[in-house]
């Protein structure tokens, strides 16, 4: 039978992410890991109803065993529970709520660690697929939405269409994740509709956001007028905003079928494809927000050192990275941070994903930062 540990009102900080899941006094789930009270009347309702957390990895934390960094382990669970939520449409008329909750959570990640996110695209599992790729191209979506001062409320419009863009073939995406075939007829039709069977499933469960429903129906038309599945040219502002990011993250993430682009490449690509000539002003935007060299991308500097972009920096072609063999090909074990504006460190080359044959503690980099 699981055990629970009663919270002390101590153990609710404002502000902070909430480090387990927290339950009512009869096992129903309040507020989900990563949630964070910053309402001091909900923590003072809270306190007083009495609330609970697994006592397993309450005496966890108690010991010490520290828990993966909270970017990390949310998209983890969101990207968990959005496969489950897609797999099992619920019919009840809860999805929209449901989506809209780990909405919140990825809205929070955007904000408080954005570089950490963008390092999650290059270097995280890719697997599984459909509902990571759309987890993070969510994520980077709400980054540029609240870039450009969008109020809270299109924000999760935006959030929800990015997470929910692919339902009408998440069982289809997982094979093609896996599949060194070119599409078949019939695969090539669920791709061809997938837009529009989204927006109807989405509908049939309840959803009633407008800007939600038309940015997923409309996630893969063109200006031109050669997108699918209805090849109008009368896009939405979120549409757009969705299907830069959708590219951007997918030209990020390895696939059986195709390599892996390195993160400038990536940016090289959508500015030249994605400009206001196009009827697509994202890209700049976009390249704009992520830098010429977005953190995970892997690099070698002036020294010799092979490194890791770490963060962003004030120019758009001089990050922060992190170091982590030395120019006599050692593994750094005290993972020092360079500034390529000293030309010491400055980047000479960009390292294709996959070429360098080293695994990136991404985690373990990322922890207690941005």
């Amino acid at each position: 039978m699981r055990a629970f540990h009663k919270l002390t009102p101590e153990q609710i900080v404002l502000g902070k992410a909430l480090p387990w899941d927290v339950f009512d006094s009869g096992g129903q789930l309040l507020l989900r890991k990563g949630n964070v009270v910053s309402d001091p009347a909900q923590a003072s309702e809270l306190a007083e109803r009495g609330v609970y957390v697994d006592e397993v990895e309450y005496l966890a934390s108690l010991e010490g065993r520290e828990p993966p960094y909270e970017p990390f382990h949310i998209v983890a669970s969101v990207s968990a529970n959005l496969a489950y939520l897609l797999s099992h449409l619920p019919r009840d008329g809860s999805l929209q709520h449901e989506v809209e909750r780990e909405a919140e959570r990825l809205s929070w990640v955007a904000e408080h660690s954005p570089d950490a996110t963008l390092a999650m695209i290059q270097l995280g599992e890719p697997d599984p697929y459909p509902a990571r790729h759309a987890v993070l191209a969510a994520i980077l979506a709400d980054m540029l939405a609240q870039s450009m001062g969008w109020d809270d409320d299109r924000r999760i419009s935006t959030l929800c269409a990015a997470m929910t863009m692919n339902a009408g073939m998440h069982t289809l995406q997982h094979q093609l994740s896996r599949q060194r075939d070119s599409l078949n007829p019939e695969q090539q039709q669920i791709v061809d509709q997938h837009p529009a069977e989204s927006a109807r499933l989405l509908i049939g469960c309840g959803v009633q956001d407008d800007e939600w429903l038309r940015a997923v129906l409309e996630h893969h038309e063109r200006p031109d007028g050669c997108g699918y599945p209805r090849k109008t040219r009368d896009m939405s502002e979120i549409a757009r905003l969705i299907h830069v990011c959708d590219v951007f993250t997918a030209m990020l993430s390895p696939r059986v079928y195709r390599p892996q682009l390195s993160g400038n490449e990536a940016v090289r690509q959508i500015l030249s494809v994605y400009t206001e000539a196009s009827g697509n002003p994202f890209g700049p935007l976009l390249t704009r927000l992520v830098s010429m060299y977005p953190p995970g991308t892997l690099v070698k500097l002036a020294n010799g050192e092979l490194a890791v972009v770490f963060k962003r920096g004030a120019h758009p072609f001089k990050p922060s990275v992190a170091s982590l063999i030395d120019p006599k090909g050692m593994r750094n074990t005290k993972v020092p941070i360079r500034q390529t504006s000293e030309a010491e460190f400055a980047i000479a080359a960009v390292i294709a994903p996959g070429k360098a044959m080293i695994r990136i503690p991404l985690t373990q980099l990322w922890q207690h930062r941005p």
